[in-house]
């Protein structure tokens, strides 16, 4: 359930959770946002993979599940976050990755918007800035 490398979850432990927190914003009739955060750059190692884990995991909180879903995209569910927040998030800790470039792609979760987390992360996937649109830092 876990990824070694960042103490976050792995794509399995973050589908369980983010699922089981979307049946539950269901029932509540409640928004959630999965948010994906795809990293790039020459110098993407382990220490920035590390870095960036740590550095969500201080920001996003108890409040959200935070994953590394992918060698270098990191996952967000959370109910207390906007699409705005997530691309805000990113360019906030941006400044702490030099020399790398961060992709943000976002989907919301709404009584209106029934799809299931499969559909969300597709979406986000969807959404992920392109390269002109990068956060370059």
């Amino acid at each position: 359930f876990f990824d070694e490398l960042t103490g976050l979850y792995n794509r399995r432990g973050f589908v369980a959770l983010a699922e089981h927190d979307l049946c539950m914003a269901r029932r509540a009739r409640e928004p959630v946002l999965i948010a994906l955060i795809e990293l790039t750059g020459r110098r993407l190692d382990d220490l920035a993979l590390i870095r960036t884990g740590e550095l969500l995991r201080v920001a996003c909180g108890e409040s959200a599940i935070v994953g590394r879903i992918g060698s270098r995209v990191f996952s967000i569910c959370t109910t207390t976050m906007s699409e705005g927040g997530a691309e805000c998030l990113a360019q906030r800790f941006g400044h702490d990755l030099e020399n790398l470039s961060i992709r943000v792609g976002t989907a919301t979760y709404s009584p209106e918007h029934p799809g299931g987390l499969p559909d969300l992360l597709e979406e986000a996937h969807s959404r992920l800035a392109p390269k002109a649109a990068m956060l370059a830092h």
